[in-house]
């Protein structure tokens, strides 16, 4: 336990359950318009103590957290363990796993070995208010063990010994919603001349509030009561209009109490007993010998009751139809009553072009508007996203407007708009067919195409470029045109720049296999010994970035689409590799002389290669750049992995690397050199500070001397070391600088020296140390930076300094 750890006290006898509240379990009340608010944690009836650790939870949507304090704390002498506020650290060397929005975590203990009160204030935490609610709960963390109460809550108190004294929890909340609705069951009455009409006026308490209200109302109307009883969290009024002269009234209600005031308006109308009508659309654009249709709306006022024929009237060829026919209107107890209908307006093929008015029951007037003969020009679809090397393809739709009667033709402009440097616009438009016959009030289509091109599977200039493209289609007969634009983006996507391993970070597609890469200098080559896995070999990594094109977008959330690495001959799930024991998608590999290696070959001779080190098909060698579950224009990367069968030549090999998406295909050759395993290095001489030597003061000392056996290979090498303690900290890895070494030579010493902290004095370490080493320097720098692999380095051989795998050492002041 975090606490007891630090302060020990003689030992106590737990006699009593004591309780921690929020605010003592009361809901803490703030005002609408205050922007802070203190609540305090608090305990009673515990047994002394002499710390706490104590999260506490809270919306950050209504509170958010921003400080802690310690004033009137029963903990008098208090030290700060650990404080995180919203999941960031202040006080402490890490957060806890459970730390994050919304959460305040404050962990103390009083210095000396005096326990305290068990009844008091803990401490207070200061939020900034970020919103108004009637009841936003303040709680307990939970999802912690090991801590005073039983029920998972992250509350624990302290008084020295190694179990956590008992507790119980008792969560509050938090009110600043400390005010009153009001509304009116009509918002508009209507009634006749000295006829009374009523409405209510409804009231709720929100949040804390509690009043007596006072009610105020204007003429002509009047409330049964002035005043309202909130106490009891609502209530409601009657309020009585009533006029003897016809006209339209503005009323106003206001009700004050509690500092707060609210008003409603109710629209009152005085008048006959009657109906109106109002139409939706009110204009209309109808071609000869078509109809078109708006809706008529009927209102009733001053409890109009009764059926209403709906009817409209205008010049000769335009005509009106509702459906239904007939509305019948019935009065709610606002006096207003409601129907609607549609109304159907029919023009005939003698009407001639102009514009016209339609009088509809009701008193409202249509205006129709009869257009000369023309025609409209409509795509669909209107926008398209096409692989390049495919065709764009649209519908051309015309019709007929206004009797128009003709031929027209086609024809096709094409625009960049955004291009990628990565080819031309060598798009060609054609139609079928060119021209189209319309007839009167007909209409007609054609089949638009627009070709791309893409040329072998490597990038290309003759290539149609990636990007957004416009293609203008106009259609004309005579003297009228008219146009339509289609929107396009041809998508591609390409291989490369390719990288080694490295320590430069960059960050994948965090749905795919790799969220962060450590890239090396730039390189189209990458080397693996003749050694496989099974006989204590490693694989070899080349990092290849894949980069979506014009837009295409892949999903790596839901592993699809995305872009596959693998032969693009091969079956979809791979061929078996019985050394390795699983279905591989290994790409298109050569001999030297260009002569392919065939499947079978591979299968039981290797060299396998493949877009991914963990697993064969299935998405692991996939890519998700431009991913819509990420951020826009992301790249991702294929890890192309190659590993040695057991009997795999050593030589040159070419290596075809293909991704596939859909219909696009693009491949890049890149070279694997094959490499007879390296004799590794020996130590000559390992000497180490005694184990009691290594010191927080003056930290601790390794010296090693190597010796390269090969007796023809110059070798790059460098000795790593890591230790763990016995509290959980971690040391290293940390080296020796990479040194090289001729064939047959011994090295000077290399020295490593080992840090530590204060923190540290009493805790035991068990460290192990390896050496590094490889026939190229650039490939031992990158060798740190593969730790992000979660395997072994695949590019470097290590081999264990034997006897020091496992010793330790404890560190002393």
């Amino acid at each position: 336990m975090l606490l007891s750890a630090i302060f020990m006290v003689p030992t106590v006898v737990h006699a009593s359950t004591g309780q921690v509240s929020v605010n003592g379990g009361n809901e803490v009340l703030a005002s609408s318009s205050a922007t802070t608010v203190s609540v305090p944690i608090q305990i009673s009836g515990s047994d002394p103590l002499n710390g706490f650790d104590i999260q506490v939870v809270a919306d950050p949507a209504i509170l958010q957290g921003a400080s802690v304090s310690l004033s009137g704390s029963v903990i008098t002498s208090p030290t700060i363990v650990i404080e995180c506020i919203n999941g960031i650290l202040v006080v402490g060397t890490t957060c806890a796993p459970q730390d994050g929005s919304g959460v305040v975590h404050l962990g103390v203990v009083q210095i000396g070995t005096t326990l305290v009160s068990g009844t008091g204030l803990l401490f207070t935490i200061n939020y900034n208010i970020k919103g108004q609610s009637a009841l936003s709960p303040i709680t307990f963390n939970t999802g912690c063990s090991g801590t005073s109460v039983t029920n998972g809550d992250c509350v624990t108190i302290a008084n020295g010994q190694p179990t956590a004294l008992s507790e119980t929890d008792l969560s509050g909340s938090f009110a600043n919603l400390n005010d009153f609705s009001m509304t009116a069951d009509f918002t508009a009455i209507s009634t006749t001349a000295g006829t009374p009409i009523t409405d209510n006026i409804n009231y709720v308490a929100l949040g804390a509030f509690s009043a007596v209200l006072t009610e105020t109302v204007t003429s002509p109307c009047t409330q049964a009561s002035s005043t309202v009883d909130l106490t009891f969290g609502s209530g409601s009024d009657m309020l009585t209009c009533s006029s003897a002269t016809n006209g339209d009234f503005g009323v106003t209600v206001t009700a004050t109490g509690g500092g707060v005031t609210h008003s409603v308006h109710i629209a009152l109308h005085v008048g006959a007993a009657g109906f109106s009508s109002a139409l939706s659309p009110t204009s209309l654009t109808i071609s000869r010998g078509t109809s078109g249709t708006t809706q008529v709306t009927l209102t009733g006022v001053s409890s109009f009751s009764g059926t209403v024929t709906i009817t409209a009237t205008g010049p000769s060829g335009i005509t009106g139809s509702a459906s239904p026919s007939m509305v019948t209107l019935t009065p709610d107890a606002s006096g207003y009553s409601a129907g609607t209908s549609a109304l159907t307006i029919s023009v005939g093929n003698t009407v001639a072009n102009g514009v016209y008015s339609v009088s509809v029951t009701g008193g409202s007037t249509l205006s129709v508007t009869v257009p000369s003969s023309d025609y409209v020009v409509s795509l669909v679809p209107d926008a398209v996203f096409v692989p390049r090397g495919s065709t764009i393809s649209t519908q051309v739709i015309l019709l007929s407007t206004g009797s128009f009667a003709g031929t027209v033709t086609l024809t096709a402009t094409i625009t960049p708009t955004a291009l990628d440097n990565d080819g031309v616009n060598n798009i060609v438009s054609g139609f079928f067919p060119t021209t189209i016959a319309l007839t009167a009030g007909g209409n007609g289509a054609s089949a638009y195409s627009g070709s791309t091109v893409k040329i072998g599977t490597s990038p290309n200039p003759a290539n149609t470029a990636t990007g957004n493209y416009t293609v203008t289609i106009t259609a004309t007969s005579g003297s009228i045109s008219h146009s339509a634009t289609l929107f396009v983006e041809v998508q591609d996507f390409i291989l490369g720049p390719n990288f080694c391993a490295g320590k430069t970070h960059a960050v994948g597609d965090p749905n795919g296999e790799w969220p962060d890469v450590f890239l090396g200098g730039s390189c189209n080559t990458f080397t693996v010994t003749t050694q496989s896995v099974a006989n204590g070999g490693g694989q070899s990594n080349l990092w290849v970035t894949v980069k979506s094109l014009g837009g295409l977008q892949t999903n790596g959330a839901s592993f699809t689409p995305g872009i596959q690495a693998g032969d693009p001959t091969g079956p979809g799930r791979g061929r078996f590799v019985p050394e390795i024991g699983f279905r591989v998608c290994f790409f298109q590999t050569y001999f030297a002389n260009g002569t392919q290696l065939t499947p079978t070959y591979i299968r039981a001779n290797g060299p396998v290669v493949r877009g991914d080190p963990t697993d064969g098909c299935r998405g692991d060698g996939e890519a998700f750049p431009n991913d819509v579950a990420f951020v826009p224009n992301n790249l991702d990367y294929y890890a192309i992995t190659a590993e040695s069968l057991t009997n795999t030549l050593p030589g040159t090999y070419g290596v075809n690397v293909c991704g596939e998406i859909g219909t696009l295909l693009n491949c890049e050759m890149v070279t694997l050199n094959v490499v007879t395993l390296q004799n590794s290095p020996t130590v000559s001489q390992f000497l180490w500070t005694r184990s009691t030597g290594f010191s927080a003061s003056h930290g601790g000392h390794i010296q090693i001397v190597l010796n390269n056996t090969n007796p023809t290979q110059t070798v790059y090498a460098q000795v790593e070391l890591t230790a763990l303690g016995s509290n959980g900290d971690i040391l290293g890895p940390t080296g020796t600088l990479i040194i090289k070494m001729a064939p047959n030579s011994i090295s000077n010493t290399l020295n490593i020296a080992v840090p530590f902290t204060k923190s540290m004095v009493g805790e035991t370490f068990i460290f192990s140390t390896i050496i590094l080493y490889g026939t190229d320097q650039a490939i031992v720098i990158a060798a740190q930076g593969n730790q992000n692999f979660g395997q072994p380095f695949p590019y470097v051989t290590s081999t264990t300094i034997v006897g020091f795998f496992s010793s330790s050492f404890t560190v002393q002041p």
